[in-house]
């Protein structure tokens, strides 16, 4: 084969060549950077997808932990509530005297038209019970026991005492033990055995020995018993116990020493009270008495 036929063959595999290589070449190819560039933008995109899928998450989480402790407190807050506030609250009724056992085993007999009021939830941490009228108290040894009434607040320090809070009056006469007594001025003191103390309207604590518990406990046998004691006084405690309004138009200086059954009508009670007096009494509607001379 001569020279120029080797040079037309040359050229023909040129050609063929070239021309595989056209058709090979991918349209609208893209450079060595733009290739580049679009794959850390595809990179940088999928990191943007999982830190906003991340940052979901964790506020998801956030969101759920901040909700179960708020939830928490207002579950405990209630439980406190509820231990620290439900209050149970006894009543005696006119006529009646009842015995009622405190949480621990203390016990309290109530006289006629009084109250006691306190938190069976909380009494493992404080024993504490508010009086209305007149009541005899047994305590249990424990903690401190505490009884406030308007006037004053008996912090048991003993057993046994008896308490007469209505009105303007405060006596407690100590049976058993010792009580200790506050006054709403803050004055106190320690009563022992068959001592009473007084508290008077400006804060003031009268101290003295009682000679007969007897009369300031009879009511607990459903008795009345009165030792020299002011005829209005004692008309007041027969107003309270019967339920029942009773006007005194005579001698209010008189003083009366006896004892009754309670267990006796209004009435009957008024004749044993008016005959030693040489007075009487008329009846002006139900429930309203008048005592005359």
């Amino acid at each position: 084969m001569n020279n120029d036929n080797k040079h037309i063959i040359n050229n023909k595999q040129k050609h063929l060549v070239d021309d595989l290589f056209t058709k090979a070449d991918v349209a609208h190819a893209k450079s060595k950077n733009e290739i580049w560039n679009e794959l850390v933008n595809k990179i940088d995109s999928s990191d943007r997808k999982i830190n906003t899928t991340s940052n979901k998450s964790t506020r998801a989480f956030t969101l759920n932990l901040i909700y179960g402790i708020a939830a928490t407190i207002l579950l405990l807050t209630g439980l406190f509530s509820v231990l620290r506030y439900y209050n149970t609250t006894i009543n005696s009724p006119s006529n009646q005297v009842i015995i009622t056992t405190l949480p621990d085993g203390s016990t309290v007999t109530l006289a006629s038209n009084s109250s006691i009021s306190y938190y069976p939830l909380w009494w493992q941490f404080s024993r504490r019970v508010s009086l209305k009228g007149e009541a005899f108290f047994n305590v249990e040894k424990g903690k401190q026991f505490n009884i406030t009434s308007s006037l004053g607040k008996t912090i048991v320090l003993g057993t046994s005492f008896n308490i007469f809070s209505r009105g303007d009056e405060y006596k407690v006469t100590c049976i058993t033990g010792k009580v200790k007594v506050v006054s709403i001025t803050k004055q106190q003191v320690i009563l022992t055995p068959n001592y009473h103390a007084e508290l008077t309207k400006n804060g003031e604590i009268l101290v003295s020995k009682t000679k007969n518990i007897n009369t300031i406990t009879s009511w607990r046998d459903n008795m009345f018993s009165f030792r020299s004691v002011p005829l209005q006084v004692v008309i007041n405690e027969i107003e309270y116990y019967y339920n029942i309004k009773i006007t005194l138009n005579s001698n209010s200086n008189y003083s009366y020493t006896g004892f009754f059954s309670k267990q006796k009508s209004a009435e009957e009670v008024l004749k044993l009270l008016c005959k030693p007096f040489g007075i009487t009494f008329i009846k002006k509607a139900e429930g309203n008495y008048e005592i005359i001379q």
